[in-house]
């Protein structure tokens, strides 16, 4: 059976979905938006924390390890931010 507790941590985390989707109004034509161009480490993110909120009701352990898996994957630094903030400096 669900508790409230669970389904006030279900419903949280829908809600932390959505405002990850939220999406810029500028039409993405900044710098930042050209460094991320095609945003895999973003969409490998979102469908690792559906997974996992979907697995924290069968498996906690597992869910907690997609968590950190996350947690990891976003501590790898991403180098065409670099690189395009070092094109954008010299010109």
């Amino acid at each position: 059976p669900m508790t409230k507790g669970r389904l006030e941590a279900f419903s949280d985390g829908v809600i932390a979905i959505m405002v990850l989707e939220l999406k810029v109004p500028h039409g993405g034509e900044g710098v930042l938006a050209r460094a991320l161009g095609r945003d895999f480490k973003g969409h490998v993110s979102l469908l690792l924390y559906l997974l996992a909120i979907g697995l924290a009701f069968a498996a906690p352990w597992m869910a907690w390890l997609l968590y950190a898996a996350v947690a990891l994957l976003w501590l790898i630094p991403d180098r065409r931010i670099v690189q395009t903030l070092e094109k954008e400096r010299r010109v």
